[in-house]
């Protein structure tokens, strides 16, 4: 008999096969148990070696043991006249046929189920997108998204430039930032943000401080040499803890193949790190943004000019992006970056707001039709309906974005401001908290998360951000203008805040809004000859500007010269000085008091129309946007004989802050309370806001409580003299103690 026959008589054959399909179901479950359990990473390939050791052994077992009535017999014990092997055979023969269906199954089910979602509350902002980014509710896209193990979370480091050419840096920042891009957009995956991850550019930092710095498990990290139309890169993938190489690749190729470079190199991350490919991931791993590699080459320099954030790069930069679109009118990311810097450039103030708005419009929209599933463009989208208050538009894109990438910072980022236009600042705090653990080093989102503990009164909390800022970035003034924007604004602590300030012009000497605000501080403690050097030093940094036309036109109010400061808030409105003012209120608030005292209504109200037109239709879309203009126009529309639209303007106001946390409530709006309640002549409740303003140490706006007219009532109520000589003595206190300081302008740098 021959050694096949009688291997298949024994069922040798049978035995194997049955084993190996097993050992197969066997791998399976353990990968899937793997992540839902607390083991070691290397329990799979302790499971697999087992079973491959197994195998040999049950072979040979097969051969030598035979399973009869009685029991298992060693083969050469059976009478074949006996043997029950063929019977044996075709039980095994359905055992096979019975798992090899389970394997089959298995497949089936991995290859063709769609990933799952739940049931999208917020409506689709574009057509034509993928049923993917419109089948899950962002909360549960965050919880989601924060599941996964430890172990699955990547900083991408910036590659060294090795082309002994710095004009080469921006390829090698760009290849970074791109394959960070495309690691970002797989949903199982946690990548630290660019901001952060280029924090150590050049510095020779120990991988293990790193991976605690950003939170993450691994560090790819690599190097670029650029030769003509030729590149070499080496990429290597390192656990952070122990600094072990778990992987590692020299690519030698042409321009043409960066694209293929970043590919594989993704797709090696995914391997090592045992990431599931689920839904589209595959896809935006194999995608090419471009054709064209001068368009890509315009579209990197574009994004190395944009990260060095002056005017002249940021200018830079959109002639790049502009013409990277021009190459390539199909470059979605091109598109997106264009888009960007318009924004940027309207909140600079380079470009005029309604210019600026609508050409990141335009940009966006084209971004869009190219690629559909840009999670970057739909971000890019929600902040820019922020940016123009159009808050539910803002929510429709940024759910969208954040269903199609989860792990987005910006988008997160996004919906914390959301949330906290909504006075939801718990809500804002989760979302800042997820946008941060992705992002940890990117200054805007620590300062945002500043701003929220402020609206929850948690100020030593917020003190402990603006330290971290100064941290992360110590020549940056805004880790000393935050807390001195703390004490002005919400504690009234006008002599702490002028401290802070001063420091900030120390960091920044160049800036004319920090001397201005220093100016503010003695102007607010009745103490306007200290102002004027300050003043004058903002007007010799910035002459022209808002912000020092602004705070000499608070000291003519405060030195009792009401003409000059009237004619300088109409200066003011005429060149359009609004769009950057946080106190443009208080600008038009002269304007109004003129009209008042004059009975001359007109050019009021086309100054309030014109800056919060949403104030003068019903329902109001938006009361919380300028709520304080709003709060100043309610007289103004009584006494100009529109009484029914004042007290619908006050009930709306009134309601906006009522839907807030009434211990919440920043100082400017108890204030506003205070007036909107005296307006309506709810008397016996504006002087409880205001009992409540004074108990709580605010002062910001205090002499507004002795100036309104429309407070007359107020202040002849027996509460008031006490609750304003409590004020007058704090302020007093805190004048003294800044004549003790002696603060004065540094030196200009160039003097």
């Amino acid at each position: 008999m021959s050694l096949l026959k009688e291997l298949q008589r024994r069922n040798v054959i049978r035995m194997a096969l049955l084993y190996l399909i097993a050992a197969w179901l066997l791998l399976q479950i353990t990968d899937v148990l793997s992540s839902l359990l607390p083991v070691p990473e290397w329990t799979g390939s302790f499971v697999f070696i087992l079973l491959a050791l197994g195998f040999p052994l049950v072979v040979i077992f097969s051969w030598v043991y035979e399973l009869t009535p009685e029991g298992l017999k060693r083969e050469k014990e059976v009478d074949r006249s006996q043997s029950i092997t063929p019977d044996t055979g075709r039980k095994m023969n359905v055992l096979i046929a019975v798992l090899l269906v389970l394997a089959i199954a298995g497949l089936a089910l991995d290859r063709l189920l769609p990933e799952k979602g739940p049931v999208a509350t917020t409506p689709v902002a574009q057509e034509g997108a993928p049923s993917e980014a419109s089948t899950v509710e962002p909360s549960q896209l965050v919880a989601e998204k924060f599941a996964p193990a430890p172990d699955r979370s990547i900083a991408v480091l910036p590659f060294v430039n090795m082309s002994g050419d710095a004009d080469n840096e921006y390829f090698s920042d760009g290849l970074t930032e791109e394959l960070l891009n495309v690691l970002a957009q797989i949903k199982d995956l946690q990548v630290a943000g660019r901001t952060s991850s280029f924090a150590f550019k050049g510095k020779d930092e120990d991988l293990r401080v790193i991976g605690e710095k950003l939170s993450v498990a691994h560090i790819l990290e690599g190097s670029v040499r650029k030769a003509g139309d030729q590149v070499r890169v080496t990429a290597q993938l390192i656990k952070s803890d122990d600094g072990y190489h778990m992987w590692s690749q020299t690519y030698d190729r042409q321009l043409t193949d960066v694209f293929a470079i970043q590919e594989d190199i993704a797709g090696q991350v995914v391997d090592a790190l045992k990431v599931s490919l689920l839904g589209q991931d595959a896809a935006r791993l194999e995608r090419r943004p471009t054709s064209s590699t001068d368009a890509h080459d315009a579209y990197l320099l574009g994004r190395h000019a944009a990260s060095r954030n002056s005017f002249d790069s940021l200018s830079e930069a959109m002639v790049r992006f502009k013409e990277a679109v021009r190459l390539d009118p199909n470059y979605a990311e091109a598109w997106v970056a264009l888009g960007a810097a318009y924004i940027y450039s309207t909140n600079t103030g380079a470009t005029p707001f309604d210019e600026g708005t609508a050409l990141a419009a335009d940009a966006l929209e084209r971004a869009i039709e190219v690629d559909p599933n840009s999670a970057e463009a739909y971000a890019t989208i929600g902040q820019l309906y922020l940016y123009r208050q159009e808050n539910n538009p803002a929510r429709e894109a940024l759910a969208k974005a954040l269903a199609l990438q989860p792990n987005s910072p910006d988008a997160l980022m996004g919906y914390a401001r959301l949330m906290m236009r909504n006075g939801d600042d718990e809500a804002a705090l989760e979302y800042n908290t997820k946008a941060l653990a992705l992002d940890p080093l990117r200054t805007e989102f620590v300062w945002a998360r500043a701003g929220i503990l402020g609206n929850l009164h948690r100020y030593d909390d917020k003190l402990a951000q603006y330290a971290r800022l100064r941290e992360i970035a110590p020549d940056s003034p805004n880790g000393y203008y935050g807390p001195a924007l703390m004490y002005f604004h919400d504690l009234g602590r006008f002599d702490e805040a002028a401290e802070w300030f001063v420091k900030s012009v120390e960091v920044d000497p160049s800036d004319y809004e920090l001397p201005s605000n220093v100016a503010l501080c003695y102007l607010y403690v009745d103490d306007p000859d200290a102002a004027l050097p300050w003043i004058d030093r903002a007007n010799q940094v910035g002459p022209g500007q808002s912000m020092p036309h602004f705070a000499r036109l608070i000291w003519y109010l405060r030195t009792g010269d009401k003409d000059k400061a009237l004619a300088m808030s109409r200066e003011y409105v005429a060149k359009g000085m609004d769009e950057r003012a946080e106190d443009y209120w208080m600008v038009l608030r002269l304007i109004r008091d003129n009209a008042l005292e004059t009975g001359q209504y007109d050019e009021a109200l086309a100054a309030y129309r014109a800056a919060a037109p949403q104030f003068f239709t019903f329902p109001i879309e938006d009361a919380s946007y300028r709520i304080y203009i709003g709060i100043d126009l309610v007289p103004l529309l009584i006494r100009s004989g529109q009484e029914a639209q004042a007290m619908k303007l006050a009930d709306a106001l009134l309601a906006e802050m009522r839907n807030r946390d009434p211990t919440m409530l920043q100082p400017y709006l108890r204030v506003g309370e205070v007036l909107l309640l005296a307006y309506t002549g709810r008397l016996d409740e504006a002087v409880e806001s205001f009992r409540q303003y004074v108990d709580e140490g605010e002062r910001v706006a205090w002499w507004i409580f002795e100036t309104e007219p429309a407070l007359a009532p107020l202040r002849e109520r027996p509460e008031y003299p006490g609750l304003i000589e409590a004020i007058r003595e704090d302020v007093a206190a805190q004048r003294s103690r800044l004549e003790a300081m002696n603060l004065t302008p540094p030196p200009l740098q160039n003097s």
